[in-house]
């Protein structure tokens, strides 16, 4: 229990600090890494005996100095940037300066009905899809069957992932939540207007979408970067002079909105085709946060359940395997699809442990502990990064949307989900993200156009 202890603390300690040090930000990297894996640490000592959560030594230098070695990267880059910033200031190149106060993004009516019919439309194509990769497994029923026998195949017997049509309008639909959830923040912090009911629809709507493949990740993904997003306008773009019990408010918002998802969390998934879960909801949100850690005590102890297969012949095979995926799909390329074999499941007893192992199991697996400590560096570096960029005054614009802040919002989730598996590598290095920006970019030049209220600054400048 002392190793376990330990952790917690070291854990807590990387998280106070780097919201001190951040002024005072939920939406810094070293809180969204640190914080969730406290609270799978918390969850693992509550349920000591139950789910025998004696860490080994070996675990919490793996993950506790790894998270210190992410949490000081970050630091350095901050600094980095800091010192550019007064560079760029003192030779008078301070760059293209966004307003402070940003103003509103008005768009027609018509935008919204647009976005509702493709919303709806892309339902009936994903499902149509679905429909189409199970049949020749002789699976036909109702809609929830459906859903849990394709989520079954994709994820465990068989790699099925949608493409053609139904995988462009599931990719698509994810994008725009993100471009929907964006407009809403700002136009609510800008002034609020009846009119942004409209926007927040739609933004609900698209995040119902993937719902429709059974998955939870999407989803969940959708919700946490737009939470990310909030908080850092709540800081960016907070009254001056504002109280510092100010600070509670986007605390208590993030405290109520994760009751509500875990009320909301066994309906859901019984919606969803994926009703064989614990009568207990706490005892299963707890396993949840739980599992990955103790999964990953196993494999540096060697006492998993299922031995994982140790192939280290393709560099850097697990961390990236989501954009390996992708380039042999572009070039016809044949790779074995073989997550099950060297991240198999795992029980304990009576528990089902599944077989996520947080983000440590990826790069440890790939590279040695030398080779997770430069991941947890270089994965500090780019974190920081894409954060300066989120909450800078001087970034490089694209239209009137902030792309670098809807690329954190993206970012925060995948550091989030670090206490469950390595989604940080998954998300950013993927074809998916880069299909994501064409989409944020255009639509950010097309509403650059269509907004009323930049259409009088035009009209007044003339």
């Amino acid at each position: 229990m002392f190793n376990a202890i330990l952790l917690a603390l070291i854990l807590l300690a990387v998280a106070l600090s780097s919201y001190y040090l951040s002024g005072f930000s939920l939406a810094h990297p070293g809180v969204l890494l640190s914080l969730p894996l406290f609270c799978g640490t918390v969850c693992g000592l509550l349920n000591y005996r139950a789910y025998q959560f004696e860490l080994d030594y070996l675990t919490v230098l793996y993950v506790g100095l790894g998270t210190v070695v992410f949490a000081v990267f970050c630091g350095i880059t901050h600094l980095c940037f800091s010192r550019q910033s007064m560079f760029s200031m003192a030779n008078g190149k301070s760059g293209k300066q966004l307003n402070l106060n940003p103003t509103r993004i008005d768009l027609p009516i018509w935008v919204f009905v647009v976005g509702v019919v493709f919303s709806a439309i892309s339902i009936i194509v994903i499902v149509k899809g679905i429909y189409n990769l199970v049949a020749p497994y002789g699976i036909d029923g109702s809609l929830t069957e459906v859903i849990s026998a394709y989520d079954a195949l994709a994820k465990r017997e068989t790699h099925l992932p949608l493409r053609g049509l139904a995988g462009q309008a599931l990719i698509v639909s994810e994008a725009l939540a993100f471009v929907w959830g964006y407009l809403f923040l700002r136009n609510c912090f800008c002034k609020f207007r009846k009119s942004d009911l409209l926007i927040l629809f739609n933004y609900l709507l698209s995040t119902i979408v993937p719902f429709f493949t059974g998955g939870r990740g999407p989803v969940i993904e959708l919700i946490v970067a737009f939470v990310v997003m909030w908080l850092i306008f709540e800081k960016k773009y907070r009254p001056e002079g504002a109280s510092k019990y100010r600070l509670i408010m986007p605390l208590l918002i993030v405290a109520a909105l994760a009751v509500i998802g875990a009320l909301l969390f066994r309906p859901l998934l019984i919606l969803i085709g994926r009703g064989t879960i614990p009568a207990s909801l706490g005892s299963y949100i707890s396993l949840y946060l739980g599992a990955p850690l103790k999964n990953f005590d196993g494999f540096v102890t060697g006492t998993l359940s299922v031995a994982p297969e140790i192939d280290n012949s393709v560099w850097g095979r697990l961390t990236f395997e989501s954009i390996a995926q992708s380039l042999a799909h572009w070039f016809n390329v044949s790779v074995a699809n073989d997550s099950l074999l060297v991240m198999p499941n795992q029980t304990l007893g009576d528990l089902f442990l599944g077989n996520v192992y947080t983000l440590f199991y990826t790069p440890l697996y790939d590279w040695g502990p030398l080779g997770l400590f430069i991941f947890m560096a270089c994965s500090g570096i780019v974190a920081q990064a894409i954060y300066e960029f989120a909450v800078s005054n001087s970034c490089p614009r694209f239209g009137v949307i902030r792309i670098s802040l809807m690329f954190y919002g993206l970012s925060g989730y995948a550091l989030a989900m670090s206490f469950f598996m390595n989604e940080f590598a998954r998300s950013l290095i993927s074809s998916r993200m880069i299909r994501f920006a064409l989409v944020w970019i255009t639509l950010s030049y097309v509403f650059k156009t269509l907004d009323t209220n930049q259409s009088k600054k035009v009209q007044a400048s003339q």
